[in-house]
Order: structure tokens, then sequence, then C-alpha cells
């Protein structure tokens, strides 16, 4: 079986799983050997191809979700960092303004 260096991870994982079953169910050694000739039958076919494809396409459209995500996230972030200090800002002004009503100093807003 040949497939890309992408995929054999996934292929090795499924070609152990449908051994181990094959092992798990007792099967003779012929027809372990009919199992394994329609397992490469359907490894090699075009709907195989075309699931696999679409496996890693999907991968793709997830990924690009996260980092969209995670771009989003990014820029609320950022905005909400301004805010906050912008909002420190406004409440040290408010704390000099009634220091400064307080004090009794030149200045201050009556």
């Amino acid at each position: 079986v040949v497939v890309s260096r992408a995929r054999a991870v996934e292929m090795v994982r499924l070609l152990r799983e449908a051994m181990i079953r094959m092992h798990t169910l007792g099967l003779s050694l012929e027809q372990r050997a009919e199992k394994r000739e329609l397992l490469y039958k359907y490894l090699t076919s075009e709907n195989y191809r075309q699931h696999l494809s679409e496996a890693g396409r999907l991968a793709s459209e997830l990924l690009e979700v996260d980092t969209d995500e995670k771009r989003t996230h990014d820029k609320v972030w950022q905005k909400r960092g301004k805010m906050t200090t912008r909002l420190r800002n406004v409440v040290r002004e408010i704390d000099t303004e009634i220091s400064a009503i307080i004090e009794g100093r030149a200045g201050a807003q009556r």
C-alpha cells in the first residue's frame, strides 16, 4: 500500500485496528486472508481515496476555524486592554479631581 506521509499514521492505525478485530473474531487463516484482500481492495479504491481526501479537507478547515478564532480573540483582548487602560486613566482623573476638591486646591471643579 502506497500512501502519502501525511496519511501514513492514520493508515497504520486503521490496519492495526483491522488486524486486532480479525484476531478477536477468531477468524481462520483462510478467512483472515479473504478479509485482508477485501481490506486491501477497499484501501486502494476510489471510495476510500475520496473519504480520505474529505477527512484531510475537513482537518484543514478545522485548523482554519481555530486560526480565525484565535485572531478574533486577539482583537477582542487588544480592544479590552485599551479600554481597561482608558478606564484606569478616567478613574485616576476622578481621584485627582476629588483630592483637589477635598484639599481645597485651586483649579478644582466646583
